[in-house]
């Protein structure tokens, strides 16, 4: 019967951190489920966390991100993936960002009527107001998710 009770060694997300990184890690690590999905965020069904843990996050919202979750609390950066419209265009970017979600690299592509992707350059003005769009959504998330398990 002392297995029912075995403590759960998994840190407490800590919302003060300047590390956006741990700060995912610890969201997602730490038995969440029913609470992500019910603050309305997409991540896998249970037999896929079970084997994998929490490999994908759907943030819904501007730009429902796709992001990919940290591996280990030492990654450095995070990949998030989003479609947005640029010039008429439907654009497929995606951008990696440090602990403090500055972007470290971003790539742009697009499909065209041949159906071949390609790279495209967006001027510098668009890539900070995607930027801002993504952080902004990221600690939205951040901040439901301080406010969902608070009430636990």
């Amino acid at each position: 019967i002392w297995l029912l009770f075995w403590p759960d060694d998994k840190p407490e997300p800590d919302f003060s951190s300047a590390n956006k990184i741990e700060l995912l890690a610890s969201i997602l690590a730490g038995n969440n489920e029913d609470i992500i999905r019910d603050a309305g965020y997409g991540i896998p069904d249970d037999p896929v966390i079970r084997r994998w843990g929490i490999n994908e996050l759907t943030i819904p919202g501007k730009l429902n991100l796709d992001v990919r979750p940290p591996t280990s609390l030492e990654d450095s950066e995070l990949l998030i993936h989003f479609s947005t419209i640029i010039d008429g265009k439907e654009i497929d970017a995606g951008f990696f960002v440090d602990k403090e979600l500055k972007l470290t690299y971003s790539r742009y592509t697009y499909i065209d009527k041949d159906a071949i992707r390609k790279k495209i350059e967006i001027d510098e003005t668009q890539e900070r107001e995607l930027l801002r769009q993504v952080q902004t959504e990221l600690n939205q998330f951040f901040e439901k998710m301080k406010q969902q398990l608070a009430s636990k």
